[in-house]
Parts: C-alpha cells; structure tokens; sequence
C-alpha cells in the first residue's frame, strides 16, 4: 500500500501573515477530508484558561469539509491525552492541484472540551474589523458560521460524528499501515 499523500495548506492569517503547514491526507472523500499532524510545532503551549490544550510536539488530526466556513482540530497535548475540539471560522479551503490547499484565518474560534463550549478570539475578530482587514460581506459570514456552530454544539449536534469516528488512534493506525518507513520518506517534493 503506498502512503497517502501530504497536502500542504497554505493558512494566511490578514493581514500579511502566511504559514505553511504540510499534514498527512489519511482520508479523502468527496464531503470530508482528515488530515493528521503527528507532531505540531509551536513556541509555546497553547491554554485556554489556565489547561494546556496544546503543545510543542501534539498530535492533531484535522478535518476539511469542502465548502464549509470553518475546519475542526483534535486536540492533544504531546503524550496524546485529548483535550478537544478546535474549530477555525475560515474561508471555504480551496483544495488546488498537487494537493495544495488555501484558505484565510477569520480570526473567530470555537472551542468544545468537557467543561462546556465557547467562542475564542472575538476582541482579534473585533480588531481585524476595526483595521478593515476583512470584508462586510466576509464579516457577516464568519459571524453567521460561528453562531451557528456555538448552537450546535450547544444542542448536541456538533461536532459531526465523523469527527468523533478519526480518533488519534485510528489516525495513527493509518499511519502505521504504511510499509515501515515510508512516512519518514515521503516529502512533499515526491509530488
């Protein structure tokens, strides 16, 4: 069996930042597509509160629904106890050739952990506004998806039960059904 590919994302965040993450497709569907990140860098812990809710060397498994507002993270800290459910308000992912993709942080975040569910980043959202980094029309959209997610997950419906089906484990799984060492071979120059 030969490894799924990398996709390198191109996640720009206005109004000049561009960061360039290269994640595993380990599944790929017309409706979904998860990527895996077996080990995200970062310069310091994440927290939300006083929790670490990701670190130096967690892995993530992401989920991409083609066309929606926004992505979804599983969270870990770096010795894989999930922490929970990250989603970006973003613009719809264009998935481009050589398995490229692009889309804009819309700065709104929603967080889901066993304490409740809750809107992040609304004073950068506030800020991006207020510098005229993001459109009315895409104000309005980031707006309209975020309070619909926040409702959601209020009511027990979000996130989608595929979300709830790509474990780190079944994602690590997928990993480890690769021939030995392929994974560590595979550079996103092989495209």
């Amino acid at each position: 069996m030969s490894p799924p590919p990398l996709v390198r994302i191109r996640y720009r965040r206005p109004p000049d930042r561009l960061e360039i993450h290269e994640q595993y497709l380990v599944h790929d569907t017309s409706d979904l597509k998860v990527t895996f990140a077996p080990s995200v860098v970062r310069p310091g812990p994440l927290r939300i509160d006083s929790r670490t809710i990701l670190e130096n060397g967690s892995p993530v498994v992401w989920f991409t629904f083609p066309g929606a507002w926004h992505d979804i993270g599983r969270f870990h800290t770096a010795d894989g106890v999930f922490t929970g459910f990250y989603a970006n308000i973003l613009t719809p992912v264009e998935l481009g050739p050589g398995h490229v993709w692009d889309t804009t942080d819309l700065f709104l975040d929603l967080w889901l952990d066993n304490s409740g569910v809750r809107v992040l980043d609304e004073n950068d959202f506030d800020d991006a506004i207020a510098r005229g980094w993001i459109d009315e029309a895409t104000v309005r959209r980031a707006q309209t998806e975020i309070e619909r997610l926040l409702s959601e997950a209020q009511s027990g419906v979000w996130p989608a039960a595929a979300v709830n089906e790509w474990t780190l484990e079944r994602a690590r799984r997928r990993i480890e059904e690769w021939p030995r060492g392929a994974a560590r071979r595979r550079r996103l120059s092989d495209y």
